[in-house]
């Protein structure tokens, strides 16, 4: 326990801008070696991952609107290496990952858009029989704290296990990693203002993901609670495990009418796609409103 007490110490708030990324990877390797995380292979489940678009609202400088929907499902896919050259909550420069959560909701609470803005949203499905290799942040803690798993259903044996686990903690080792656990539930919530605040959620993402680095980790997806809206869980997927396993069922496309405000949308849908072609080709239907009126700048 003091050990790795003390590596908490060291990783505190002002760790990522007084550390290289090497220096957090090599710090966050030792806390977890003091009592690794679980790896298990978790089925997957249908995900929403969300793109805002900006709104080009009129005025004296007003540039020409463009009312062209995106059309390849490329564009709303995970970034291509090249285009990624900074820290992000679970990617590092030159290895993206394919962010999403499970819900319409999680989602529009993460992008935080504007009223009158737009939001692409996509909707992914497993192929048949599939898993992912994945690791829970912050599991122990949420199931200590409330109860419930953030990724197991209330009647799951592996919920089941845990809970009776939690009531039989005694010796240091288990103490060791429920601490470990909360300090990295805690970690990928820090809230961060700027891309190199990143660096240590990014560290950790590189310590556990397979990710296209040097030394990278076993799992193809990772959990950890949303930051953004309480109770709701995202998911981090690796590029590759993102082209073998999933598959674009559908899109919509929706009109933020008013941000309430504590994750309270209203939203209107303005076009709809349950067909995408072997090509990765979007087909709306549905007829959005003309760009002069919604002012849409892609």
């Amino acid at each position: 326990m003091k050990e790795a007490l003390a590596l908490i110490d060291q990783l505190g708030p002002t760790a990522a801008p007084r550390y290289t990324y090497n220096k957090l990877r090599h710090l966050l390797s030792k806390l977890m070696g003091t009592k690794a995380l679980f790896f298990r292979e978790q089925p997957a489940l249908q995900l929403v991952r969300g793109r805002e678009v900006a709104i080009q609202m009129p005025g004296k400088y007003e540039m020409p609107p463009s009312g062209e929907l995106i059309t390849s499902i490329q564009e709303l896919g995970p970034r291509e290496p090249r285009d990624v050259n900074s820290y992000g909550r679970c990617h590092l420069p030159g290895a993206p990952v394919f962010y999403a959560a499970f819900n319409d909701e999680t989602v529009l609470a993460e992008l935080r858009p504007e009223s009158g803005s737009l939001v692409y949203l996509l909707y992914c499905e497993p192929l048949p029989d599939t898993s992912f290799k994945s690791v829970t942040v912050g599991d122990f803690d949420h199931v200590r704290r409330y109860g419930r798993s953030l990724v197991h259903p209330p009647e799951s044996p592996a919920l089941a296990t845990l809970k009776s686990w939690l009531k039989e903690v005694r010796t240091e080792d288990a103490y060791v990693r429920l601490v470990v656990d909360a300090f990295l539930a805690s970690l990928i919530n820090r809230p961060c203002s700027g891309p190199h605040e990143y660096k240590a959620t990014a560290a950790l993402c590189g310590v556990l993901m397979d990710l296209d680095i040097d030394m990278p980790g076993l799992a193809e997806a990772l959990y950890y609670p949303s930051v953004a809206f309480p109770g709701g869980v995202n998911i981090a997927i690796t590029r590759k495990s993102y082209a073998e396993k999933l598959r674009p069922v559908g899109c919509k496309l929706v009109q933020v009418l008013n941000n309430f405000g504590f994750g309270v949308y209203q939203t209107r849908i303005v076009a709809v796609s349950m067909s995408i072609g072997p090509d990765g080709k979007i087909a709306w239907t549905g007829i959005p409103p003309a760009p002069e009126q919604l002012h849409i700048k892609i």
